[in-house]
């Protein structure tokens, strides 16, 4: 903390301190990120008023409509003026929309490592796993593709997908350069442009504010099976003048969840007395533990960020920042048993006999990502008495190795897909605070995307991709071990956006706050305006009335255009009475025929003709605050048209003699426009402060999630969740106790439950979760603890719920 005028005395300490006696010309730390400050004048005057405007307009380099706020509230008490600088939850009380702000010291206080730590206690905040086991979330029941996030007010996500775009996002933003994040929720494109139809979520990273180091660690212990993962987190800030420096290092390493609930399988045909030959086979026995597949995607990630702030006059800011992640996970899914005599037909038909045509083999498929995401980005901004105004510029480039291995214990394969995405935004923001009842934004923005891939199919072909293909059979048929190098050819795809906002928070008096926002979009798939209103009215000091209503629009990625990437029917049906149009024909020992049946191919396809996804909403709220505590209760609409889904078309590819089987059913998916779903509900939330050690949060939210068209709800969604928070605290103990609990949660991916012609039903549950963790903090530097994350042992394959984990770790700060 540094104090440019020791004389005068603080009334409150704070995070941010900010002095201001007269004719101040500086407010310190060289800037504060995001941040407008309200200025209360007790003495001065107008000349006064200019003065401290300009002072602090001049540090505010990255103001904007809807980041306005700071770390925590602070009051200074000057010869003439008082300044204060209200905290980020003081500030949303003033904004319309329904926001939940997680706070740097939320986060420490249940110690969450990424963003997923993060939303699992925002209300209206569900997960799920979709079939491919990348995590994603919803908000208010709208998918990842509609709640997009943001980093310091840029987009994150990129256009290569939309259905898959955010998934596993959650687990590669760490949470160790967050000073907040802020999870809108209702229609928000007026606001935050197109794709926000359900909601937005802010990551505001934190600014260097004083000269330390810090390293943080944590080690895990995963009850299930014994394995145990990590995260540490080492940084350094420099804080100068007119510089400030960050750099820091972060690693995240995820333990493989594997799943014991394949055993309950029904296997009626893999017996001894069928296949006496079996016992030489150990894999075509069902194993009693099936320790190598696991389902969750496993391994490391690892943030190698830094971030340079400059200041060469009292009124300009130039920052330029970098950040690397690298993704390396992988997942292993299983997948049955494998035909050998199908394996036979196509690679070795002179090695097929009447002896082993009939065997099996366990059979699971590994994916390993190895990602590499590079982020620069960089602004100049400049203040003066009554606005500022920032330039900014993006540059993030994306690239993705996925080999797939399929493996059982005799027979291997391995081959490779390439994807390269970037994206490069040019971003301007003017805001002019000139009238005391009217703060007006403009901004505009330019996007250019790019997709290059081997999954892709469009006209622009843009070269090819070589890998290293090999092969293995234990059996020695063939020679043993093949390997070559093989060339696929890859397509690219480009995008291109512009668009273009006013938003103007208009106080007519003290009782109401009117903000409407107008934005237009252009994009390749088309163009559209979006509108905005919200409008608070405080009926006390202690009561307010909030409503919003808007429009939004989401534009389909380049994966759902130009999607071309086929998976083989090759898992055999292990439920009774399943049929389908591929099969094989096997014989017992006896020579009786016995018919074996497989799941179908998929073949996934594009659709280049699709449109963006229109949205209406609105949400009413009422917040009400206590001498102890505060609540909010709101209720929301959402109806979202022309909803991009994934169907099956009732077209399959053409039979292929090759392929061993007697018909090919490999079924054609492909991407459109049929659905109208209403997203509508209603969510409760209050915090009571029993005394200065005990707190306690709790919300519950109603959701209604149905398909227009069917009258059916939306799957992987609750119908009620409940989130608790039970917080002590004192100057050197701190616990909590918090989690969830989901009702009628319809799950399509429990394959325990789920009947393979009934998948779209899902299986309906109810589950929760509660955590503990408690913190000894043995000096202002030093700290460590210990916690148990899901007490009560629940386990959700299709879910990624791991079971119980415990905890233990620490905090040094030098």
């Amino acid at each position: 903390m540094i104090n440019l005028y020791p004389k005068y005395k603080k009334k409150k300490m704070s995070d941010w301190i900010i002095l201001c006696p007269n004719g101040v010309e500086k407010v310190l730390g060289g800037g504060i990120l995001n941040t407008k400050i309200r200025i209360n004048i007790i003495n001065g005057g107008e000349y006064m008023r200019k003065h401290i405007w300009a002072a602090v307009m001049a540090a505010i380099f990255s103001t904007t409509v809807s980041s306005i706020y700071v770390q925590a509230e602070s009051t200074y008490l000057t010869d003439n003026v008082v300044v204060r600088a209200e905290n980020a939850r003081a500030r949303a009380k003033k904004r319309p929309e329904t926001v939940t702000i997680i706070t740097k010291q939320d986060m420490k206080e249940k110690k969450m490592q990424d963003l997923r730590n993060v939303l699992e206690v925002v209300p209206g905040v569900s997960f799920s796993v979709d079939g491919m086991n990348r995590s994603d979330y919803s908000i208010r029941g709208a998918a990842s593709r509609h709640c997009p996030i943001f980093v310091d007010g840029l987009k994150e996500a990129g256009e290569y997908s939309k259905l898959m775009g955010a998934a596993n996002e959650m687990e590669r933003f760490s949470t160790h350069n967050m000073a907040r994040v802020e999870v809108v929720r209702g229609v928000s494109g007026a606001r935050y442009g197109s794709d926000a139809v359900g909601g937005a979520i802010r990551i505001i990273t934190k600014r260097p504010v004083k000269t330390n180091a810090y390293f943080d660690y944590e080690y895990r212990v995963v009850a299930h099976d014994k394995n145990d993962e990590y995260t540490y987190r080492l940084g350094m800030d420099m804080v100068g003048k007119r510089m400030q420096a960050q750099v820091s290092v972060a690693d995240n390493t995820t333990a493989p969840y594997y799943n014991w609930q394949y055993a309950d399988y029904n296997l009626p045909y893999m017996t001894d007395k069928n296949f006496p030959d079996v016992k030489t086979m150990d894999t075509a026995h069902w194993p009693k533990n099936h320790t190598f597949i696991q389902d969750n995607f496993s391994g490391s990630r690892r943030h190698l960020e830094g971030r340079l702030f400059f200041q060469p006059t009292s009124r300009t800011e130039v920052m330029y920042g970098f950040h690397r992640l690298n993704d390396d996970t992988r997942t292993a899914e299983f997948l049955g048993h494998f035909s050998f005599e199908w394996w036979l037909r196509g690679d070795w038909p002179e090695a097929l006999t009447e002896k082993n045509k009939g065997f099996f083999f366990t059979e699971y498929m590994d994916i390993a990502n190895h990602i590499q995401r590079d982020t620069n980005q960089g602004y100049i901004s400049y203040g003066w008495n009554t606005g500022d105004i920032k330039l900014r510029v993006k540059d993030s480039h994306y690239g993705k190795l996925t080999n797939t291995y399929l493996n059982t214990t005799y027979l291997k394969n391995k081959s490779s897909d390439w994807l390269e995405s970037g994206d490069r935004s040019y971003d301007m923001e003017l805001n002019w605070y000139g009238n005391p009842k009217h703060s007006i934004t403009v901004t505009a923005q330019r996007k250019k995307s790019y997709g290059i891939g081997t999954r892709l199919r469009t006209t622009n072909k843009a070269g090819s991709f070589k890998y290293h293909y090999w092969e293995y059979n234990a059996w020695g048929y063939g020679d043993g071990i093949w390997e070559t190098t093989e060339e696929k050819q890859l397509y690219r795809a480009d995008m291109e956006e512009w668009n273009a906002a006013i938003t103007d928070t208009y106080t007519p008096n003290n009782k109401i706050t009117v903000v409407p926002t107008l934005r237009y979009t252009h994009h390749t798939t088309g163009h559209r305006p979006t509108v905005g209103l919200g409008i608070i009215y405080k009926n006390d000091d202690r009561t307010k009335i909030k409503a919003n209503v808007g429009t939004g629009f989401s534009t389909p990625g380049m994966m759902e255009m130009y999607h071309h990437f086929m998976m083989k029917p090759f898992t055999p049906i292990t439920e009774d009475g399943v049929v389908t149009d591929c099969y094989v024909d096997a014989k017992d020992t006896k020579g009786n025929l016995q018919r074996i049946y497989f799941y179908p191919g998929w073949y996934f396809q594009g659709n280049p003709n699709l449109i963006p996804e229109k949205a209406l909403g609105f949400d009413i709220s009422l917040e009400k605050e206590y001498t102890h505590g505060q609540g909010r209760l709101t209720a929301f609409y959402n109806h979202i048209t022309d909803y991009l889904n994934l169907y099956y078309t009732l077209k399959k590819l053409e039979t292929d003699p090759d392929d061993g089987t007697q018909l090919n059913d490999t079924r054609i998916y492909s991407y459109s426009n049929l659905k109208r779903v209403t997203l509508a509900g209603v969510e409760a939330e209050y915090t009571h402060r029993f005394n200065k050690h005990w707190s306690l949060t709790a919300s519950a939210t109603y959701l209604h999630a149905v398909d227009d068209s069917t009258g059916k709800r939306l799957t992987m969604k609750p119908l009620w969740k409940y989130i608790y928070s039970l917080n002590y605290k004192n100057k050197a103990w701190h616990g909590t106790l918090w989690g969830e609990y989901n009702t009628n949660y319809i799950d399509i991916f429990d394959r325990k439950h789920i009947k393979f012609e009934r998948i779209e039903e899902g299986y309906e549950k109810n589950y929760g979760i509660a955590n503990l963790l408690i913190e000894r903090q043995v000096t202002p530097s030093l700290s460590y603890y210990f916690g148990v994350n899901n007490l009560f042992h629940y386990q959700s394959t299709s879910l990624n719920i791991r079971g119980r984990i415990f905890r233990i770790g620490g905090s040094l700060q030098f």
